[in-house]
């Protein structure tokens, strides 16, 4: 599954469109209604709106490999990061054969960057912003993870991506996850914020349109997209 495009609501709609400018270097278009990142093949898309509780957590694939580079890039640019015992780098399950670093967003948006090792796009230079590939998660606080994983198995045809466990359930595939927690919970590294109670629209590659829990709707592209 690829995910194509995420709208969310930015509650400081020019600083969050400086915040991927300038501070990471992405191409945004700002007009007043919204500004739109383009992430490699994939775009985030922020509208403004009022406060809301929580955090998004949206992941941005990397080349296989590059990990290290990436921190380095990253590590000049914002403050990354890290669990109670000062770790900045984390290995996901041993079935996603990747590794990930962290950083924050605006509106506290807990964001990731992925080395997934099975995809076959390694690069031979230094990393660079350009080789951010597409946005690859997104996380959504429900209030039953296993019932709606079944809810997107049975509607989207999805699967879930590992052993179905109640505080953790992502779905889908190396290319795209919803990534499925209590509402509860608290993002990782820091486990300082919950997911974000806020509307949020995904647009991917799946049959039919979904609303999932209170705030969430993925639909898939308009035809011809």
């Amino acid at each position: 599954m690829r995910i194509r495009d995420v709208q969310i609501t930015a509650t400081d709609l020019p600083a969050a469109a400086r915040f991927y400018s300038e501070t990471l270097g992405l191409p945004v278009q700002l007009a007043p209604d919204r500004a739109t990142v383009s992430i490699g093949d994939s775009t985030l898309t922020m509208v403004p709106g009022p406060a809301y509780h929580g955090a998004h957590h949206i992941a941005f694939t990397i080349p296989a490999g590059s990990l290290a580079s990436a921190k380095q890039w990253l590590s000049r640019r914002v403050t990354l990061q890290a669990d109670g015992e000062w770790h900045d780098e984390f290995d996901c399950p041993p079935h996603w054969q990747a590794r990930s670093i962290y950083f924050a967003g605006p509106d506290d948006a807990v964001l990731e960057l992925i080395e997934r090792n099975v995809l076959d796009n390694r690069i031979k230079r230094a990393f660079g912003v350009g080789d951010i590939r597409y946005i690859s998660e997104v996380g959504f606080g429900v209030p039953d993870v296993l019932q709606t994983q079944v809810l997107l198995r049975d509607t989207l045809g999805l699967l879930p991506f590992g052993e179905p466990n109640p505080r953790f359930g992502p779905m889908g595939d190396h290319d795209g996850l919803f990534i499925l927690v209590p509402t509860d919970v608290t993002w990782r590294p820091e486990n300082r914020v919950a997911p974000a109670a806020a509307h949020t629209v995904v647009t991917a590659d799946i049959p039919t349109a979904l609303e999932i829990g209170e705030h969430y709707l993925v639909q898939p592209r308009p035809l011809g997209a």
